[in-house]
């Protein structure tokens, strides 16, 4: 009897040390008994605890990953691009009524018309700065950095020159067809006449290639095309972007080449990763164009 219940207490002993083990194998150890017992159940806690407490550890140490040069802005919501672009055609309605009441509707007012068109290029380019800082991206934000390669620029200086040669071609060619085509042969050019006086003529020389190059580079390919480009793959955001600078010019015979241009420009600055590619392109476009007229008048 005695050796019965000692069995008894034996075997109910080991049904309560079972129901326990579970709960103990959870830490990865079993309790065989008394300090050691305790040991390994530490120990277990130890090694279940360990990898992820290492993890954390140089999770916390870790130094914070650092943008590639050239690489997208923080991305600007679309209603950030949207107000942007509202912003460019309030300023743009502004200084156009502006020039109307200056001049009376009429002819005549060059130098007010230059200045006109010089004050919308700043604006435009202090939009992109405005919205840019609002979103604590700045100049590197816009894409204002050392260009990981330069022959994008040299490719969309030239590529801007192919464009317009083939559209002229194009042109022609359904003119000799018989297509009205007259309302898509119309340019952009740099109006400078001989009876301009020098500070004029520098005046528009400034307009030309710095100032509008600077504000729609930074307007179109800085805020536009990398806002764009932090929603969508590159061919949209190139297409959109650059559709949006060939309306810009107005004139129903650029808005087609120019818009191919822009998707050129914002090639290069995909590309080289910087904004310093597709502003000497265009600068350097409307420098030549700027050179050529001055030449003729």
């Amino acid at each position: 009897g005695a050796r019965e219940q000692a069995g008894g207490g034996a075997a109910g002993g080991a049904r309560v040390l079972a129901r326990g083990r579970p709960r103990m194998l959870a830490h990865g150890r079993s309790i065989a008994g008394g300090g050691a017992g305790r040991g390994a159940l530490t120990g277990g806690r130890r090694a279940c605890y360990a990898p992820r407490m290492e993890r954390a550890s140089a999770a916390a140490i870790a130094p914070a990953p650092q943008p590639e040069r050239g690489a997208p802005p923080p991305l600007w919501p679309w209603r950030d691009l949207g107000a942007a672009g509202a912003a460019s055609v309030v300023a743009f309605a502004a200084i156009a009524a502006g020039l109307w009441l200056a001049t009376g509707g009429g002819e005549g007012a060059e130098g007010v018309a230059v200045a006109a068109t010089l004050a919308f290029e700043l604006c435009l380019a202090a939009i992109a700065l405005a919205f840019a800082a609002r979103r604590g991206a700045g100049l590197a934000g816009l894409g204002f950095a050392r260009p990981r390669r330069w022959r994008p620029l040299a490719a969309a200086w030239a590529g801007a020159y192919l464009i317009l040669i083939a559209w002229a071609a194009a042109v022609r060619a359904l003119e000799a067809l018989g297509v009205p085509a007259g309302g898509l042969s119309g340019s952009n050019s740099i109006p400078i006449e001989a009876g301009y006086g020098l500070p004029l003529i520098a005046l528009i020389g400034a307009t030309a290639v710095l100032a509008a190059p600077l504000g729609e580079e930074l307007l179109f390919r800085g805020l536009l095309f990398r806002g764009m480009r932090g929603h969508w793959r590159f061919g949209p955001a190139a297409l959109a972007s650059g559709a949006l600078f060939g309306l810009f010019h107005v004139n129903p015979g650029v808005i087609v080449p120019f818009a191919l241009i822009g998707v050129l420009f914002a090639w290069a600055c995909e590309r080289s990763g910087s904004l310093w590619t597709p502003l000497g392109a265009h600068a350097g476009v409307n420098g030549v164009s700027f050179a050529a007229a001055l030449a003729l008048a």
